[in-house]
C-alpha cells in the first residue's frame, strides 16, 4: 500500500464498525487481483470500486469488499486499508 497516498490523505484513522470489517475483507485480498488498484494503489474513488466490481474479474468476496467500501467515505476507506496494511491500530483507552 502506498504510505505516501495514505499521508497525503490527511493519515484518517476513522474507528468504527465498517472500517475494521473492512480492515479485516483488505487483508484477504490479493494485492495483485481484481482490486489490486484499490488495495495496493489506493484508488479508493467510486469510479474505482466500480470498475473493479463492474469489469475486473473479482471474486465474490472482492466484489462484497468492493460493494462494502462504496457505502463508505473516503476516509473510512482510506482508514480501512491503512489498517489492513499496519499504518495504524485502534486501541481502547479505559
Amino acid at each position: 500500500m502506498c504510505y505516501g497516498c495514505y499521508k497525503e490523505a490527511g493519515e484518517p484513522k476513522i474507528f468504527s464498525g465498517l472500517v475494521m470489517v473492512a480492515a479485516a475483507m483488505a487483508k484477504e485480498i490479493d494485492n495483485y487481483g481484481a482490486f489490486h488498484i484499490v488495495v495496493d494503489d489506493m484508488n479508493i474513488e467510486d469510479h474505482h470500486l466500480e470498475y473493479c466490481i463492474e469489469h475486473a474479474e473479482a471474486t465474490e468476496a472482492e466484489i462484497e469488499f468492493g460493494r462494502l467500501m462504496l457505502t463508505m467515505d473516503e476516509d473510512a476507506r482510506m482508514s480501512a486499508l491503512a489498517l489492513a496494511d499496519g499504518m495504524w491500530s485502534m486501541s481502547l483507552k479505559v
